[in-house]
């Protein structure tokens, strides 16, 4: 695995497997792209030529079993870059009409304790690159949800 979170490799293979059709391209400045445990809004079309889009949202690598193409969303998106839209089709898949995919929305969730009980989501990216130095005084804004009773009870 490469410090993004990407298995480069894993992402070679599954490239053999399909055909990606960029159709747009993602803006200049969104270059992350989806690693596990990120949540993701994605925008999907039956086919190629889709007008009608239904939204799905997910934690990627979660084991969310959504296809559309023939291949799996959870692979398509690890592909992408968040204002992306392309299409994607099994190459082996020829009665299987492509499906357009667009990656909408990327939030950045990172395990701060690595215990799953303090977690950062990134929901806007920064536009600076200016590290507090020590004295500084620094403006935090924070809110929290209660996890369900379910959830809650298998993280503890």
């Amino acid at each position: 695995m490469d410090v993004a979170g990407i298995d480069k490799h894993e992402v070679a293979l599954f490239l053999d497997e399909v055909e990606k059709d960029i159709v747009i391209e993602a803006p200049h400045d969104s270059w992350n792209q989806p690693r596990p445990d990120d949540v993701v809004v994605v925008e999907v079309g039956e086919n190629s030529s889709a007008t009608n889009f239904r939204i799905h949202c997910w934690h990627v690598g979660a084991g969310v079993p959504l296809t559309a193409g023939g291949v799996s969303l959870d692979r398509c998106v690890r592909t992408m870059r968040r204002g992306e839209e392309a299409t994607f089709k099994a190459k082996d898949g020829e009665s299987v009409p492509a499906a357009r995919v667009r990656l909408t929305g990327l939030h950045r969730c990172e395990d701060l304790r690595g215990d799953g009980r303090l977690v950062r989501t990134t929901l806007r990216d920064g536009h600076r690159w200016q590290m507090p130095q020590e004295g500084s005084e620094l403006r935090v804004r924070f809110s929290w949800q209660a996890l369900p009773a379910a959830v809650a009870a298998s993280v503890a």
